[in-house]
């Protein structure tokens, strides 16, 4: 199964927050294998997950894909912060305005 989901955080911070939900220090202990700067893929218990991420602007797209996991990764992406609104625009413009 293939999930989609749009971030405010970093890209590294979005592979850190799956590197503690998935990989071996996690209650999953889903081996990890590293593979490019902008993708993680964690390997075990007859399944896997894929998390690639592509920043733009000021939001990251996540994508997970995953087999054997499915209940992990949508707990994972409703704890992922949303991207950003209006406000948090309006602050960036106040901040580069300064």
């Amino acid at each position: 199964m293939r999930y989609l989901a749009e971030t405010r955080l970093p890209a590294d911070e979005v592979l850190t927050r799956a590197e503690r939900a998935f990989g071996p220090r996690s209650r999953l202990g889903l081996t990890s294998s590293e593979g490019m700067p902008n993708r993680r893929a964690f390997l075990g218990g007859g399944g896997h997950i894929v998390v690639t991420t592509l920043r733009r602007g000021d939001r990251t797209q996540v994508t997970l894909e995953t087999r054997e996991f499915d209940r992990e990764v949508r707990q994972f992406l409703e704890e992922l912060p949303g991207p950003p609104g209006w406000l948090d625009r309006l602050r960036a413009r106040l901040r580069r305005a300064r």
